[in-house]
């Protein structure tokens, strides 16, 4: 199955963390990214939080691209 790369998974990646990595079918790995960020939301209120919720963000946008450029490269 060919994921289209950036374009068709554009929203996904960017909107919520977590969501790019559901969407090609790592459920586990978007979880952990998904519940990552409600407890960082949480924790904004101090410092630590809001590094925790820019680093999951960028972390995650990065995962996806690459793990969509590994399911591409299998087809």
């Amino acid at each position: 199955m060919f994921i289209p790369g950036w374009r068709a998974n554009r929203a996904a990646h960017g909107t919520f963390p977590g969501l790019g990595h559901l969407y090609l079918g790592r459920v586990l790995k978007g979880l952990f990214f998904v519940i990552v960020n409600i407890v960082s939301i949480l924790f904004t209120g101090n410092i630590l939080g809001i590094l925790v919720f820019l680093l999951n963000w960028i972390f995650s946008i990065l995962d996806s691209i690459k793990t969509t450029k590994v399911i591409n490269s299998t087809v």
